[in-house]
């Protein structure tokens, strides 16, 4: 008993500003016990820390409905050794991105190996949102990070890398970006962090359906040509605006081998021409894509699946032309 008031004592003796400080510190929303027992100390100490109480309870109510929309029975019990996060197709809201981007800032989730949060009209607002709580080593142990079928732009996806330009994702294997709307504007964000090596261990890549260009190919071509992405085994390109020029940049830059590891290429529904047809032809032939096995053009004819240069180099080194 002597030594709780001594302790009562020490603490009410503690400046405001420090034990808000304090206060801050311990207000985890997975494990509230630790600031409740701090306000409880003595009865300056609560009248301090009573709006923090009152935030760290609107907060636990915000996260238990975090986790009632996601897929796979997530429960505020079990958040902190959770290993796996699914919100595919669960409505959430740029409020919910907000509060899951509070707890990875306090480093709440630090089991976390994939996030899947597909098919969720997210625009910029909600991943600027999320990418706020992300900052060096926030979440270590991600491989699988999937954002496809959202509203994600260019200005939201370079929020994004900038994230990984931080470290906060060093481990990542997977990302997903498909179907989204990042345009030229967010493919120069996104090789720019390829670029600096913070993806590195990056081994498919998911950009299908997002109004991507030459342009955007010019600026992916650099961080290729460096090697920056020298684990890639799969990078999904189709259904973009991709024609000639930005086929030219993607095979140049890899003729010194920096995709050794690709194994499918896919391009299918762009608009690309005899000249990207020859171009691709010429990096099959002269093995710079060594490891690749199979390259999705969608479509049979002379500037297709069936073009004598590249169906030719494909057939001699076993490629399929699917």
């Amino acid at each position: 008993m002597d030594s709780r008031r001594h302790q009562a004592t020490s603490l009410s003796n503690v400046s405001e500003d420090i034990l808000l400080k304090v206060g801050e510190a311990c207000s985890d929303p997975l494990n509230p016990k630790v600031l409740c027992h701090l306000a409880a100390t003595c009865r300056p100490n609560l009248s301090v820390l009573r709006p923090k109480l009152t935030e760290l309870r609107i907060l636990r109510v915000e996260v238990r409905v975090l986790c009632s929309k996601s897929t796979n029975g997530t429960t505020l019990s079990s958040l902190a050794t959770a290993n796996a996060l699914d919100w595919e197709g669960s409505g959430l809201t740029s409020s919910d991105l907000a509060v899951l981007g509070r707890l990875l800032h306090r480093g709440s989730l630090p089991c976390l190996e994939m996030l899947e949060l597909s098919r969720n009209q997210i625009d910029d607002h909600g991943i600027g949102a999320l990418v706020q709580g992300l900052c060096n080593g926030t979440l270590t142990k991600l491989s699988y990070f999937d954002l496809a079928c959202n509203g994600i732009s260019g200005p939201g996806l370079s929020s994004v890398s900038e994230s990984f330009v931080r470290g906060s994702m060093a481990k990542l294997a997977r990302l997903g970006l498909g179907e989204n709307k990042i345009s030229d504007g967010g493919m120069k964000a996104l090789s720019t962090a390829i670029k600096s090596g913070c993806l590195a261990s990056l081994q498919s890549l998911e950009l299908r359906r997002n109004q991507i260009s030459d342009l955007g190919m010019a600026e992916l071509a650099p961080a290729l040509s460096v090697g920056a992405l020298d684990s890639l085994a799969y990078i999904g390109l189709s259904r973009n605006q991709i024609g000639d020029p930005g086929v030219a940049a993607f095979t140049d830059a890899i003729s010194v081998g920096s995709l050794a590891k690709l194994e499918i290429l896919t391009l299918a529904g762009n608009p690309i021409g005899d000249g990207g047809m020859r171009a691709l032809a010429s990096a099959v032939a002269s093995g710079g894509l060594v490891s690749l096995h199979a390259l999705y053009l969608d479509h049979d004819g002379p500037l297709g699946t069936e073009h004598p240069q590249l169906k030719a180099a494909c057939d001699s080194r076993g490629i399929r032309l699917p």
